[in-house]
């Protein structure tokens, strides 16, 4: 057995649509819900994520791990210390360069999941235009 952890957090990719002109225009950059799983082998077959209506989302400006572009990540608020180092909160964004062993980041807004319910996305592999959209639950 190779390993007894099958859990991932999986980056979505939101479209810059009309409807969701707004977010991407805030942020100024790649938007990307995280999702984690326990099974990560029903990817390919997803068609949405779920939000709660009432749960506190964080939109956190930072750079992609292992592509070091710049992007903001959309996860439940209580959940960004289990993401991100504290020591590297409040870091210039700016200052990073790719390989840094903190990766700098921001919260750089908030807002309830009833406020993400519809958006679309990118199916997590982009099979045939496979298209994604959050929904409440």
């Amino acid at each position: 057995m190779l390993g007894s952890d099958s859990t991932i957090v999986a980056q979505f990719t939101v479209l810059k649509t009309k409807r969701q002109f707004n977010l991407w225009f805030a942020y100024q950059r790649r938007s990307a819900p995280l999702a984690w799983t326990t099974t990560p082998w029903t990817l390919p077959s997803n068609t949405a994520l779920s939000v709660g209506a009432n749960i506190t989302y964080a939109a956190v400006r930072t750079y992609n791990m292992y592509s070091h572009e710049p992007v903001t990540v959309i996860l439940a608020e209580a959940l960004i210390p289990n993401h991100f180092s504290a020591a590297a909160a409040g870091m210039p964004l700016s200052d990073y360069k790719a390989g840094d062993k903190q990766i700098p980041w921001e919260v750089a807004g908030t807002f309830k999941g009833s406020e993400l319910a519809g958006l679309r996305m990118n199916s997590f592999f982009r099979m045939r235009n496979q298209l994604m959209a959050m929904h409440l639950r």
